[in-house]
């Protein structure tokens, strides 16, 4: 017995390293024809595998670790986002294991599950009204990626839906998603430091901001792209309002977000300045309203309204110390003015520069003129009972491409510019565009539920160890119905946020119901003996 097991040992062994020089021959040729798409996929594919066979049910990790990255990877002959990618492995892996009786659960359906399907239905009815299609096939109605964005979010729903995980895996996940985003990060700072690499990197990753590498940001944004001063406001740096919006997150759901405004306890101070620091310099002034809000949020959890009334006369009181350096200690940088400017002039201790005001209202104006004529008018939503669905007409892509060769270079063509594509910078209006009033109320009808839900499930998970990432992913879900109303939101973004954000929901329910009612084990210690039956916890 002892001979036949070496000798099966040898034989694998002989065979892997056959396998081995074959494959690695076979790629060296196709390297040397120049099929790095395919090898890329090859490798890819191999690692997926190995993956899944050593880590089984526990590749679903993939799917939130990857979920933040919208860009698309360049070497790849696939036209799908990063966080696509990690659906699609994750599905796969879920169907094996449930297919190998290694994932047994069956989920609970849930009211929160009816308004899920029912939006997911209504926004179907939407495609079949106002079917879309591609411009090379002559389709009269093109721009149908939100539908597949909003599929590959149904089945990151279902694949989470039905899992369970141990305590130390949840525990670290919002690490590991905290760490994918800084990763992104230090690849653009280090295109910065060494602007030689830049077209490595882009080439490789969609996702990076070339604005200070080239001068031209992939992320510009608002009323106009001109060189004048007011215009330089609207350019947008995505790679510092991500690191910052996921640090501020992390750091309010592991520690008690009024310690990180003192000094003493440094490391938290510092690493939370750094993400403020971050979000201001990123130009995005709703982002320091969702960082205040993610504050409050944490504090309220954590030690109730009392402590929030505290903790906001201390955040306030760090604004304008801030505000108070401005122009005799330093020197904010524009970006930082123009975010802060959403402060009353009233209540600003020094006077910011005039273009960096006059960016912020400039940009409130318009937006608020393009609303105007969204809901009043014909012109962009045709039927706002039942919407249009996503995508444009032949006509509306034809005045897109007019405002586009204008260069936007009036408040007026961007405005036209950014309507016609249905970027309404509201998530009310950009959801009548596509499912109309009717879909409004059921989009509201999910959120206040998720949102009411949430607050539960971060209630029953205080004093847990699963406390932390359960207000890591569910405080977002929380502020959502406020963010989405009042600051900003998008139908094609919220779809998916609220797919993958119940998806997670259930992971956590079920880990939580794990951990409440642990399984009894029977383990018989002798045959002549009773069963002793004993807990994992």
């Amino acid at each position: 017995m002892q001979l036949d097991s070496r000798f099966q040992e040898r034989i694998a062994v002989i065979v892997t390293v056959v396998v081995g020089i074959l494959s690695a021959i076979y790629l060296g040729k196709m390297t040397a024809q120049g099929q790095v798409g395919i090898i890329s996929m090859i490798v890819l594919g191999a690692a997926g595998i190995a993956s899944l066979l050593h880590f089984r049910e526990r590749v679903w990790v993939i799917i939130p670790v990857l979920w933040p990255f919208y860009g698309a990877v360049l070497i790849l002959p696939l036209p799908f986002a990063l966080k696509d990618i990690g659906v699609m492995v994750g599905f796969a892996s879920i169907i094996v294991c449930i297919a190998l009786k290694i994932v047994r659960m069956r989920p609970k359906f849930t009211y929160l599950d009816a308004f899920l399907y029912l939006n997911a239905l209504w926004l179907l009815v939407a495609f079949i009204r106002n079917p879309v299609g591609f411009f090379e096939a002559d389709s009269e109605r093109v721009g149908g990626r939100p539908y597949v964005s909003a599929v590959f979010a149904l089945l990151a729903y279902w694949s989470l839906c039905r899992l369970t995980t141990p305590v130390e895996t949840m525990r670290r996940l919002p690490m590991y998603v905290l760490g994918g985003v800084a990763l992104v990060f230090l690849v653009n700072v280090l295109m910065i430091l060494a602007p030689a690499i830049a077209p490595y990197a882009a080439a490789f990753y969609s996702g990076l901001d070339l604005y200070f590498v080239d001068g031209v940001s992939s992320t510009i944004s608002g009323p106009s792209a001109s060189e004048s001063a007011i215009d330089a406001g609207t350019v947008r740096i995505e790679v510092f309002r991500d690191i910052g919006r996921y640090m501020v997150i992390f750091l309010c759901a592991y520690f008690f977000p009024p310690s990180m405004l003192n000094p003493l306890n440094w490391k938290r101070w510092l690493f939370f300045t750094l993400a403020m620091v971050g979000l201001l310099l990123s130009g995005f002034r709703g982002f320091i309203v969702y960082a205040a809000a993610i504050f409050v949020i944490g504090t309220y959890f954590r030690k109730g309204w009392i402590s929030v009334l505290r903790s906001s006369g201390g955040g306030a009181l760090v604004v304008l110390l801030i505000m108070l350096g401005h122009g005799t200690l330093y020197q904010l940088p524009f970006a930082a003015q123009r975010a802060l400017a959403v402060i009353p002039s009233a209540l600003r201790p020094t006077e910011f520069e005039e273009t960096a005001v006059l960016a912020g209202e400039s940009s409130t104006d318009w937006r608020v003129e393009m609303w105007i004529q969204a809901l009043t008018t014909n012109r962009y939503i045709s039927d706002k009972v039942m919407g249009d669905g996503f995508g444009m007409n032949r006509a509306q892509i034809a005045a897109y491409q007019r405002a586009a060769t204008h260069g936007a270079i009036s408040n007026e063509d961007s405005q036209e510019h950014m309507a016609i594509s249905g970027d309404f910078h509201s998530g009310p209006i950009s959801t009548i565009r596509v499912v109309g009033y009717v879909g409004l109320c059921f989009a509201y009808m999910m959120m206040i539920a998720m949102a009411l839900h949430s607050i539960k499930l971060i209630r029953r998970a205080k004093g847990t160890p699963l406390f932390e990432p359960t207000l890591f992913f569910l405080m977002p879900v929380v502020f959502e119905p406020m963010w989405f109303s009042f600051v900003f939101g998008a139908y094609s973004m919220w779809f998916p946020f609220v797919a993958f954000s119940l998806g997670m929901m259930k992971v956590l329910e079920n880990s939580l119901l794990s951990l409440e009612h642990p399984k009894p084990v029977t383990a018989p210690v002798a045959d002549y003996q009773e069963p002793v039956t004993r807990v994992l916890v």
